[in-house]
Order: structure tokens, then C-alpha cells, then sequence
């Protein structure tokens, strides 16, 4: 798992002919602990904004997955149950 000091280097690291939106997809990818195959698939049909959750399949295991969408008081992204979390579970 990344410190939060190395999630923003990161961030601030652009190299030349960089395409935004494979970094923006990058960032979400650091941000949420999703892989890069599931988060290119996501439409805004995945988002539960009432619930503040991103609802789709992994790819990998082909499970039903919840992430929730909100940081704990260290600034940390939580899953649907309140546990820090690297990656989305069932």
C-alpha cells in the first residue's frame, strides 16, 4: 500500500506525450485500489450516488464488487463497509 506522501509524487510526476486520460484513469486506480481493467469499463451507470458507491463485476475473479467513495479522517479511501481498503472486496 502507498503512503499518501507517494500517492502525491505520483500525482505531481507528468512525462512527455502523457495522455490525460490514462492518468486520470491512474489516479482513480491509486485513489480507489481498483485495477486499471476494471476501472476502464466503468460507465456513470456504475455510480450510485445515492449511496456513494461504484457498483460493477471484476474482471479478474468475475465477482460483484461495492467501493465506496468516501476517506476516513487520515485522508485514507474506505469501502463500503468502513475499512481501509487497497482494492474493492465482495
Amino acid at each position: 500500500m502507498l503512503s499518501l506522501s507517494e500517492i502525491e509524487q505520483l500525482i505531481n510526476t507528468h512525462y512527455r506525450y502523457e495522455n490525460p486520460q490514462v492518468r486520470n484513469a491512474f489516479i482513480f486506480c491509486l485513489y480507489t485500489g481498483l485495477r486499471f481493467c476494471d476501472v476502464k469499463d466503468l460507465t456513470y451507470g456504475n455510480v450510485d450516488y445515492q449511496n456513494k458507491i461504484l457498483k460493477f463485476e471484476q474482471n479478474k475473479t468475475k465477482g460483484h464488487s461495492g467501493c465506496g467513495t468516501r476517506r476516513n479522517t487520515q485522508g485514507l479511501w474506505t469501502n463500503s463497509k468502513g475499512k481501509q481498503s487497497t482494492a474493492c472486496r465482495n
